[in-house]
């Protein structure tokens, strides 16, 4: 009976979250990088041939951004009105890929497939997590969802992501077979060259397998595969075409002039603390409710491991101080937060920051947690998924936080195993033997009802913006049709949407604009457009 209700209900998942998807994704909006891949062959509505994209794919990576995944967009944005139903099977694979990578997590850790209530768990988890990330980011919406280039840029970068972790999480207890050796090592290739954050968290994913198994015994042919992956996507870090677009990226909080050599090279540290910490700050404030139920289960595992293992003395200490430094670094990070300059280029206010007694103070609370986990290490055989998830948050985390951009965008993978951490902790929590059916039928009912509560909440709002913005964009679309009909020589394109954040790359913010639709939709070179007055640029003239 059980084997039959799983399917079913997945089916009946994925049913309700494509109609979902849909509801947003049957209009979607043109951003200025989504036109601009839309136009780069110069064919009409973005058609391409092989002899461009072959010429387009190097042009990426050892020139523009070392990045596959506007080649992607572009293939996606040359099929006309398909591209709808494509980002929609994308965005079901997001979910698909969350789940299996969870479900293999927690099933890696139990030694067995988890419990039907456990998996429902994930998969409501699953089904639900970018409504619950928009739920604490509602910038993802603007930034990452409704940007097509960046939703097949970041959430088609988690399907590498889950892909990798679903296939190689047993390396340590069966030998892959050739076909799965193939696939893992093309989906390394691929993952890391589609976004240079995903080289470093398949980096660090392979490097946590390396040392919470026992490597020793592990399969020859699972050897090569760990070695070549973590050799395979750090080599991607050797394309000029990324480090010339680190060139033009410019984040960083300004930092004050020093002199002499140790207090240059202090300095240098402290502001790369401080920028690393600017980002650990952000987290822990939009996503503390993730952030302080992963500790909390994680200490409570460290715990059960702890009386498994029938480790006494100061060990014993590490469960309560994990959940005492969680609950004092987000309290620091509430603190500290308000006092983070506005202005990047406030370099004093930053040093201040930086300097200050309650940041002092989080760096203890976080070092101490640090100490926490390295003196739980002996326990790694039986935490190895905490340690992956915590190496996995730490890849993401790593050019963000060089880079000291706390933005959703560049931080989404960071966001997404932030949700990812907590949701395969507490399914290994639940499904063990110790908690009693009733503990574990209603910690899952409860969770369940909350995260559908909170994303229906995340999922209307999301849609009823997009839906007045899509407005806007289908009377400008039926002008852009017209053109093309020869029924007109001119449409309006406003500068704003009725909801900007929702799309704050709309093309109509481009002086490009014009050109690119234009070439994308091969209207006459005389075709003009028009931009009403904003009610900013009428106040400004009056």
């Amino acid at each position: 009976m059980k084997s039959r209700v799983m399917p079913l209900l997945a089916a009946l998942g994925l049913l309700t979250l494509a109609l979902i998807w849909w509801e947003i994704w049957r209009e979607p909006i043109w951003a200025v990088d989504d036109l601009y891949f839309g136009k780069r062959s110069l064919n009409e509505a973005g058609h391409l041939d092989w002899g461009t994209l072959l010429t387009q794919i190097p042009n990426d990576l050892l020139v523009r951004n070392g990045r596959i995944a506007d080649i992607f967009g572009e293939l996606i944005f040359a099929t006309g009105n398909g591209k709808s139903i494509i980002v929609v099977a994308l965005l079901l694979a997001t979910h698909v890929a969350f789940f299996t990578a969870a479900d293999r997590l927690v099933a890696n850790t139990i030694g067995r497939t988890p419990r039907s209530s456990v998996r429902i768990f994930l998969g409501i988890l699953a089904a639900c997590f970018p409504f619950l990330l928009l739920w604490r980011q509602p910038a993802i919406a603007g930034s990452t969802l409704l940007f097509m280039s960046a939703t097949v840029g970041y959430f088609g970068g988690v399907i590498y992501i889950g892909a990798i972790i679903t296939l190689s999480a047993s390396v340590a207890h069966r030998e892959f077979s050739r076909i799965r050796s193939a696939v893992i090592l093309g989906l390394v290739i691929l993952g890391s060259l589609h976004h240079e954050v995903i080289g470093l968290m398949v980096a660090a994913w392979w490097a946590t397998m390396l040392v919470v198994t026992d490597f020793r015994h592990v399969a020859r042919r699972n050897k090569i595969i760990v070695i070549s992956s973590i050799v395979l996507s750090l080599a991607r870090f050797a394309l000029p075409g990324m480090w010339q677009r680190s060139g033009k990226v410019h984040f960083g909080f300004a930092w004050p002039e020093t002199s002499g050599p140790l207090g240059d090279h202090v300095h240098q540290v402290l502001r790369y603390v401080g920028y690393a910490s600017h980002l650990a700050i952000e987290i822990l404030v939009v996503y503390w409710p993730f952030v302080l139920i992963f500790f909390v289960a994680a200490a409570a595992l460290i715990y059960r491991a702890q009386q498994e293992t029938a480790r006494d003395g100061w060990s014993r200490v590490i469960p309560p101080a994990i959940v005492i430094c969680t609950l004092a670094a987000i309290g620091f990070a509430l603190r500290l937060h308000q006092r983070i300059p506005a202005d990047r280029n406030d370099a004093m206010g930053f040093y201040h920051l930086v300097t200050s007694r309650s940041f002092m103070a989080f760096i203890v609370a976080v070092f101490v947690l640090v100490l926490a986990f390295a003196a739980s290490w002996p326990l790694r055989r039986r935490l190895g998924a905490v340690y992956a998830l915590l190496a996995l948050t730490a890849g993401a985390s790593a050019i963000p936080a060089a880079l000291d951009t706390v933005a959703a965008r560049p931080t989404f993978f960071v966001a997404v195993m932030v949700l990812l951490a907590p949701t395969v902790v507490m399914a290994i929590w639940l499904d063990h033997s110790d908690i009693t059916k009733p503990v574990r039928l209603g910690t899952v009912a409860v969770a369940i009802v909350l995260t559908i509560v909170v994303s229906i909440q995340a999922d209307r709002q999301v849609v009823r913006y997009h839906h007045d913005n899509a407005a806007v964009w289908r009377n400008i679309e039926a002008q852009i049709l017209a053109v093309q009909a020869g029924e007109r020589t001119t449409f309006e394109l406003p500068k704003r949407l009725p909801h900007p954040h929702y799309l704050p790359d709309y093309i109509g913010t481009s002086v490009n604009a014009k050109f690119y639709i234009i070439e994308y939709y091969h209207l006459p070179v005389s075709t003009q457009v028009y931009s009403p007055p904003t009610a900013e640029s009428t106040a400004a003239n009056e």
